[in-house]
């Protein structure tokens, strides 16, 4: 991704073709619509994976189900942290 006038040009290499989408960044985030977006790909082209929560400052991640079971494995990602965030701020 890079910057492109307070807004965010994603391009990726899919299929041997380079795709390309702007997203509006308003207040300096990333919206729904890049959620959106990057749910709709991974539909749209049969992709096994999901979004995972992390303990981070909101951060999300997508993985395939092989790349969550090694990071799981491997505790390479914290994706219980969260949960005791949450209970935290409460």
């Amino acid at each position: 991704m890079k910057k492109i006038k307070g807004d965010i040009k994603l391009q990726y290499l899919f299929n041997g073709r380079l795709h390309a989408h702007t997203f509006d960044t308003a207040n300096g985030w990333l919206g729904d619509a890049f959620v959106s977006f990057i749910k709709h790909l991974g539909q749209e082209n049969n992709l096994a994976g999901r979004f995972y929560i992390l303990p981070y400052e909101d951060e999300v991640v997508y993985l395939t189900d092989e790349q969550h079971e090694d990071a799981l494995k491997n505790k390479l990602l914290d994706f219980e942290g969260w949960k005791e965030r949450a209970k935290e701020k409460r």
